[in-house]
């Protein structure tokens, strides 16, 4: 899976717990993802974590939580994680 491929379904499954479903190209990929950034609560962010640790079979546990922190940190984790397990 390539990075552009990661990049287009982690936009969707954040836009997709959005209250106002944006379209994904629209998530700006340096603002946070919870409280002022893109709003999301903390309900939305453990399904959001449960999607992505789904979808892409990699593991997030506590200490990477600051991936959170902008969609392009959530982008590097998960292509450098896909990367991993592949080869």
């Amino acid at each position: 899976m390539d990075r552009n491929t990661i990049e287009k379904k982690l936009r969707s499954i954040i836009s997709a717990r959005m209250p106002d479903k944006p379209d994904p190209s629209s998530i700006p990929a340096d603002i946070p993802v919870f409280q002022n950034g893109l709003g999301l609560d903390s309900m939305s962010g453990i399904e959001l974590v449960s999607e992505i640790e789904k979808h892409f079979q990699v593991y997030i546990d506590d200490d990477h939580f600051d991936i959170f922190d902008s969609l392009q940190k959530m982008i590097d984790f998960v292509a450098e994680r896909v990367k991993r397990k592949n080869k």
